[in-house]
């Protein structure tokens, strides 16, 4: 069910070399690494990504954050807790807007008893703050999720309007705006005039890259969000694979559909 890494790197390769010359794209991640932890961990770690990436809190319980076959595993349960980031290499500023890009699928482990409206399970974020959360909540039916957005702490302020799949990979990008405020959220777009969610928070705040999270929740098991490739960069095209590419990935069998909120 992974995504045929080749023609996604040929693409972000494609992207960088024609990026202008402030490198809007600062790094894209496709965990191509050994099987493994990503980090140092509690100091005796794997380490498979080489320092890339860094461990910031949740570092006293039994999972890591782990590679798996060039996917980051993020499990949203118990003992999970590990959280990581990445760094942009720059502090963003006036007049500039950070992007992340993530290719996730989730694979539901409720069992058909519990929701994830009960938790604050959220996934990704901005670091070194915590704007732009990325929450899994509940879809129509026990057979669906979707995702919501909060420009900081607390519930979500606003969700995804279509049902998403489980054990099914969709690309999601994120952002936060440094003049307003404003995240913005969307899922499989074309182009950024393409249908968002937005949130606003505290403007001003100097982010420096992006955070992965694995949610402690007592006593359940809620779900594992597998991420297959993250890109950071600081305008929307830099993050997001050419649609040719996307084309051809469609064509291999992937499961990436380009829905629209209704």
């Amino acid at each position: 069910m992974g995504l045929r890494k080749s023609v996604l790197a040929a693409s972000l390769a494609a992207l960088f070399l024609t990026a202008s010359a402030d490198a809007a794209l600062y790094w894209n991640d496709e965990f191509n690494y050994a099987d493994g932890d990503l980090t140092v961990y509690d100091g005796a770690g794997d380490d498979v990504s080489g320092g890339l990436w860094s461990p910031h809190s949740g570092t006293g319980f039994a999972t890591s954050v782990e590679v798996v076959s060039g996917q980051a595993i993020l499990r949203q349960g118990n003992p999970a807790s590990e959280d990581v980031n990445r760094l942009s290499g720059s502090t963003l500023g006036a007049g500039e807007t950070l992007y992340a890009s993530m290719i996730i699928s989730v694979e539901d482990l409720r069992g058909g008893t519990e929701l994830f409206n009960g938790d604050e399970i959220y996934f990704a974020h901005f670091y070194s703050s915590f704007k732009s959360r990325v929450h899994l909540r509940d879809g129509s039916d026990s057979n669906h999720y979707t995702l919501g957005l909060s420009g900081s702490s607390g519930e979500p302020a606003a969700e995804w309007g279509s049902d998403l799949s489980f054990d099914t990979q969709y690309q999601v990008i994120f952002s936060y705006e440094f003049d307003t405020g404003i995240s913005k959220l969307w899922v499989n777009p074309a182009s950024e005039g393409d249908t968002s969610i937005s949130d606003v928070s505290s403007a001003s705040v100097g982010l420096t890259g992006v955070a992965l999270r694995q949610d402690f929740i007592s006593g359940a098991d809620h779900a594992v969000v597998s991420v297959d490739a993250v890109a950071l960069g600081s305008d929307f095209a830099s993050v997001l694979p050419e649609p040719a590419s996307l084309a051809l990935l469609a064509l291999g069998g992937v499961s990436l559909l380009r829905r629209r909120k209704a």
